[in-house]
């Protein structure tokens, strides 16, 4: 994923900008950084709160306790509770819509 995207933003720009990518913690992987029972890192909040941007990949919540779902705690940690999606109408383009706005 990480290669598609730069390679987009490198066409996009030009060349002339790019993403610098950092690595945080969430899940079984931060069981191995933090420790045993650290599924949801604070540092993983604040970086994420900090950068106010985050790409998640699929995560694997602990069975038996702590946690109910690591998604579910993201997004009461981070206060995200709509998922909006953005939708544009492009003229020309065929659309089940009756009227476009």
């Amino acid at each position: 994923m990480i290669h598609v995207v730069d390679a987009a933003v490198k066409k996009a720009y030009h060349g002339e900008r790019k993403i610098s990518w950092m690595e945080i913690y969430t899940g079984e992987k931060s069981t191995h950084v933090y420790g045993k029972d650290v599924w949801l890192p604070e540092e993983t909040l604040e970086l994420i709160r900090d950068y106010r941007v985050a790409i998640k990949g699929p995560l694997t919540t602990p069975v038996g306790g702590g946690i109910r779902s690591l998604n579910v705690a993201l997004r009461q940690q981070l206060d995200l509770y709509v998922c909006l999606r953005p939708v544009r109408y492009y003229q020309g383009t065929p659309s089940r819509l009756s009227s476009q706005s």
